[in-house]
């Protein structure tokens, strides 16, 4: 490379230095090759120490070349409150959990009220997206956990096992290290395994006015952030708050 290409391929690079520095981002990507024409996103790391809530940003240097077309194209990723979407958004996030999950996703929806949700976009499309809220989960009698309960990790269904739901999960991990702990429920509990996830043992349960009501085979598994204390034990009894959804976990 040329000494005025090398300058100018820098000075570039400084120019998206500076406009990541301005946001409070700052990204580090890793990709590689899959064995379709889509390159997939192995993993992401956001290594600013806190990212405010930001409409848009770009994933920079994650390239996909789309199936049919075999067009360039780019992922972005927004991260948006809750209160922030849009109808359209809205209508756009409900549509494709349901398609992901296979059955309606509304009545899960009253619960997001305070989330934040991941968005993942494909030539302005919606192609992935999950979302944390807080939520206080107990251990046994002590004190209660402030955590970052992650729901609705859904993808397309035609673009699954492509490097989506790793990507929202490694953005999700950065972004809740301050949580005291971080939870969900699942029935594909290999895939969240592999990310650092880990299932409790023990028995789980909702808190109602009556007293504890047990939950069995949920699901529940939990991942340790910087803030989880020394003493959280697997095999320990576990509470959520009640909530108005169809599943308490």
């Amino acid at each position: 490379m040329s000494q005025r290409k090398l300058k100018s391929t820098r000075k570039r690079r400084k120019q998206r230095g500076k406009a990541y520095q301005q946001t409070g981002l700052v990204l580090q990507i890793s990709f590689a090759p899959s064995s379709s024409s889509v390159v997939s996103v192995v993993s992401v790391y956001c290594l600013a120490v806190s990212v405010p809530v930001s409409r848009f940003w770009i994933l920079d240097r994650i390239r996909l070349l789309e199936p049919t077309y075999s067009l360039p194209i780019y992922v972005t990723c927004s991260l948006l409150e809750h209160s922030r979407l849009t109808p359209g958004e809205q209508r756009a996030l409900l549509a494709l959990c349901s398609r992901a999950f296979d059955e309606p996703f509304e009545p899960y929806w009253r619960s997001l009220g305070g989330a934040v949700h991941v968005l993942l976009l494909v030539g302005g499309s919606i192609v992935a997206t999950a979302c944390w809220f807080e939520r206080s989960l107990q251990q046994g009698d002590f004190p209660p956990l402030r955590t970052a309960y992650v729901e609705g990790v859904a993808v397309e269904p035609a673009l699954q096992r492509q490097g989506y739901g790793a990507t929202l999960m490694s953005i999700i991990a950065q972004q809740v290290w301050e949580y005291d702990l971080c939870a969900l429920a699942t029935g594909v509990p290999s895939f969240y395994a592999r990310r650092g996830w880990q299932a409790w043992q023990g028995p789980t349960f909702v808190r109602t006015p009556a007293g504890l009501l047990a939950t069995p085979d949920e699901g529940v598994m939990v991942r340790r952030t910087g803030r989880t204390p020394a003493w959280l034990d697997l095999n320990a009894p576990l509470s959520c708050e009640w909530r108005d959804a169809p599943d308490q976990w």
